[in-house]
């Protein structure tokens, strides 16, 4: 686009007159028809022409989804230059984590065309104690769908007790792989003290204790 202006003060400040085309970047005025030499401050001596530089512009919409597809953050929609690198920091979404091979595919990538992504969180679920009486073990959180845990790095105490292992529904494991939320059981046995008497010779009114 061309546009000629003459002005009656000797200098124009051009940052004063910035333009908008729909689907554009205005990029600003230039004083060469190949838009090499940028000017911001023309100095007006006589008849002159100036030139514009536009960019395209496109729309980055990003849609938020879990592994089902289902939407779980409403949609956000950002606008870049042709040819621009767009770099996506993906928020924070309670009861998900974030997808990484999903999002390494998708992230830092030259935009030059309007374009939707889809980035994938994956539900997370959590694994509580139940102690039963002995000491609190703190929830564990934040864990994805199919994990397994060893079970053996976890241990309550309680005193008088012996602990024996974790139950669901009565039935002992030693290894979980979670599919949802789910508490576990402690269970116990009393602990049992064996005393020897050294009687020295003698008896006791019951007969020998052990």
């Amino acid at each position: 686009d061309r546009e000629t202006d003459s002005h009656k003060h000797p200098t124009i400040n051009l940052n004063n007159y910035p333009l908008t085309k729909e689907g554009y970047v205005f990029e600003g005025y230039y004083e060469d028809e190949k838009l090499t030499n940028k000017v911001t401050n023309l100095l007006v001596t006589n008849n002159q022409t100036i030139y514009t530089k536009w960019t395209k512009k496109y729309t980055l919409t990003i849609n938020y989804l879990d592994e089902n597809n289902k939407i779980i953050k409403n949609q956000e929609s950002f606008e870049y230059k042709e040819g621009e690198t767009y770099t996506i920091t993906p928020p924070v979404i309670n009861g998900y984590v974030l997808n990484e091979e999903n999002f390494n595919k998708i992230n830092n990538k030259v935009i030059m065309s309007n374009k939707s992504v889809n980035i994938i969180y994956d539900k997370t679920y959590t694994l509580s104690f139940n102690t039963n009486g002995g000491t609190t073990l703190r929830t564990i959180s934040s864990i994805k769908k199919g994990t397994t845990i060893n079970l053996n790095n976890y241990v309550s105490h309680r005193n008088g007790y012996d602990f024996k292992g974790w139950t669901i529904n009565d039935n002992y494991i030693s290894n979980i792989t979670i599919t949802n939320n789910i508490t576990i059981t402690a269970s116990w046995s009393p602990t049992i003290y064996h005393i020897t008497y050294n009687l020295d010779g003698g008896v006791t009114p019951r007969g020998n204790l052990s």
